[in-house]
């Protein structure tokens, strides 16, 4: 069953990454400069968490990434099964850094990707790596 919005989204998308022949530094330009003229900032879509409306599957895994420098950090990410059975994968510290995989290993492999290319881009630009998110767990009565 293909998702009308979804398949809107993606055309939207793979047009626009066309416009910048698939480079990526300038599609971030492109964004940053769409951030300055709206005077927002543009951030990653809320990933649906098990129990919603949606039948996705999401699970929180940590990602390690090796630096140039030879440093390491690790970054949430967060797999969704869609309804086309692709794995999305998606970095909360990193606004907007999506990727998919026809398996839950290509999606991980493609997220490592992804955000080794979104450090790069920002130190290339001077910009700085957001910290790490916290995350707590409460625990409430039912």
């Amino acid at each position: 069953m293909n998702d009308p919005i979804v398949d809107e989204v993606r055309r939207i998308r793979d047009a626009h990454a066309a416009r910048f022949n698939y480079d990526l530094d300038a599609i971030y330009q492109d964004i940053k400069e769409q951030e300055r003229k709206s005077n927002r900032t543009f951030v990653a879509p809320p990933t649906r968490l098990p129990g919603s409306p949606s039948s996705a599957i999401v699970d929180k895994e940590e990602k390690t990434v090796q630096h140039k420098q030879g440093s390491t950090m690790k970054f949430r990410i967060y797999l969704e099964q869609d309804e086309d059975s692709q794995f999305i994968a998606t970095c909360p510290a990193l606004p907007g850094c999506i990727s998919q995989g026809k398996t839950r290993e290509e999606a991980r492999a493609n997220i490592a990707d992804a955000i080794a290319g979104y450090l790069e881009s920002l130190r290339k630009h001077n910009e700085p790596i957001p910290p790490a998110i916290t995350e707590e767990l409460i625990e409430v009565d039912l």
